[in-house]
């Protein structure tokens, strides 16, 4: 089983990766962050707040959870919410 997982991640483009990285990052810290923790931690190897944003959303529209707009004054922020953790 677990040369299977590992033949399986062979074949996988590098933007499957990032997702499939991500995935496991939010999982492990209780299936939600927002932007800004995730740019901060570096996760996937994002750079920018934008290339952040851009990878939850690549997540919400793959099916993997929602990205919403948080309540704060000022600039708004996002979080993104996992939907099976």
């Amino acid at each position: 089983s677990h040369a299977k997982r590992v033949y399986d991640r062979l074949r996988l483009s590098p933007n499957d990766r990032r997702v499939l990285n991500t995935l496991e990052w939010l999982r492990k810290h209780g299936g939600q962050a927002t932007v800004r923790e995730v740019l901060r931690k570096g996760v996937a190897g994002v750079k920018t707040a934008r290339e952040a944003e851009g990878l939850l959303r690549e997540l919400e529209e793959r099916g993997y959870g929602r990205l919403e707009k948080l309540p704060v004054r000022g600039k708004g922020s996002r979080r993104f919410i996992l939907y099976r953790n």
